[in-house]
């Protein structure tokens, strides 16, 4: 019990017990603040039994008004300001309205918070799926790149009688490049070095492939940066866009 049967003295137990409940879960503060009011609301009950000569005493002042503090400020014909007991128990009301407010603030900040959170984890998901997809397309056409323009040689022949074929028509290229004559071939530098498979048609063309290589950089540079600065749905066209590019 935090109000004592020695505040009966000036307000009911019915008064103290409601006060008691308005004040369960607040804190020490208030408290403290309580017991201040009520304090300077029993001095104020003592100035007016002296200056109004209501009683002879105390005791009968307590008898007579005990049952209510309003009858007292009546019965003392003194203006009657608000109660220790009023004013603290709508200070508590204020206080517990503001902290119930603050609590709907904060659980409607975080509900926002999480779906933030939820829907840029989406945002991002989606913007990894499609980007990694841009990879897998752009390696898929560089590798198409490299076999059009002949980055690599032809396999060579799989059978004596292919060998002889290809040599008898002339399908393979020599090329010395700068290698001088005197070079001497070992098995650093055998004949494989100026020796390939490749024929007329199938001559590297790096220049081409340099050139192709190029514009699809650019193709998916500008995808790119269309996932990671637009919408997933404008993200998705970018990538089907640069999916349709070819040469």
């Amino acid at each position: 019990m935090l109000f004592g049967k020695s505040l009966e003295k000036y307000y009911t137990r019915k008064y103290l017990d409601e006060l008691e409940k308005d004040l369960e879960g607040c804190s020490e503060y208030d408290r403290d603040e309580l017991l201040k009011l009520m304090g300077e609301d029993i001095r104020e009950k003592e100035k007016m039994i002296d200056k109004d000569r209501m009683c002879s005493d105390l005791a009968y002042f307590i008898d007579t008004v005990k049952p209510n503090m309003l009858d007292c400020c009546e019965k003392a014909a003194v203006p009657c300001k608000p109660s220790s007991y009023d004013r603290l128990r709508n200070k508590i009301q204020a206080h517990k309205a503001a902290q119930a407010q603050k609590k709907e603030n904060t659980m409607r900040n975080d509900i926002n918070v999480n779906l933030d959170v939820a829907g840029t984890s989406q945002r991002n998901d989606a913007r990894d799926h499609l980007i990694q997809r841009i990879d897998s397309i752009f390696y898929a056409k560089y590798s198409d790149l490299s076999e059009k323009f002949h980055l690599n040689p032809p396999k060579g022949p799989k059978t004596v009688g292919e060998f002889k074929e290809r040599i008898e028509k002339g399908l393979f290229t020599l090329d010395f490049g700068d290698a001088k004559d005197e070079a001497k071939l070992s098995r650093y530098n055998d004949i494989s070095h100026y020796f390939s498979w490749r024929t007329p048609d199938t001559q590297k063309d790096q220049e081409g492939f340099n050139a192709a290589e190029k514009k699809l950089e650019e193709a998916k540079t500008k995808a790119t940066d269309d996932i990671y600065v637009l919408d997933a749905e404008k993200g998705l066209e970018a990538l089907r866009e640069f999916e349709a590019w070819t040469l």
